[in-house]
């Protein structure tokens, strides 16, 4: 099958509410995904989401990606949704960062395509299960826009609960005895 065909099913799927009965499988993100991320990091929704809402110049996103890449404190992962005898399409992007210690910061990113479907969700609770399989992990720490509605709802319906919160950011986190 074509990718061509994947995306048109992939279409037909969102289209009919029918994307939460497709796999997701995680992968270590690599330098090959790199136009990928630029894409999905200077999407005008994503940036406005994000702490720095500037556009990224494709230089700058290169050398943020290879350390990235290269820093042993952090986990990056691609998420792909489908079927591997049918093709998979990349759908999001999750950070673990801190990974050696007892708090893990978490971020993640859904395509622009892919979004209001419930994968954000489903993302957040297969990463928050990679998180807490780390050694030595006790906690999972988000750091939330005050006015992204819709990612704090999701954290907490995921069971993450607020813990603090500035002019900047709601931090909301779990706990590995609450999961």
């Amino acid at each position: 099958m074509a990718l061509s065909e994947v995306n048109s099913a992939v279409r037909f799927f969102l289209g009919r509410g029918l994307l939460d009965c497709l796999p997701l499988h995680l992968r270590t993100a690599t330098i090959d995904d790199e136009s990928r991320l630029l894409k999905w990091r200077n999407d005008p929704q994503d940036r406005e989401a994000s702490f720095s809402t500037e556009p990224v110049e494709a230089a700058e996103h290169r050398e943020w990606l290879w350390q990235a890449l290269a820093d042993p404190g952090q986990l990056f992962l691609i998420i792909e949704v489908g079927h591997s005898e049918g093709g998979r399409d990349a759908c999001g992007m999750v950070r673990l960062r801190g990974i050696t210690g007892p708090t893990i910061e978490i971020s993640l990113g859904v395509a622009r395509e892919y979004r209001r479907h419930g994968l954000g969700g489903r993302i957040l609770h297969m990463a928050t299960l990679v998180a807490f399989s780390l050694d030595g992990a006790q906690h999972v720490l988000a750091a939330v826009k005050p006015d992204n509605e819709a990612s704090l709802k999701m954290f907490k319906r995921a069971g993450y609960r607020e813990v603090g919160r500035n002019g900047q950011a709601v931090y909301v986190r779990i706990d590995r005895e609450a999961k």
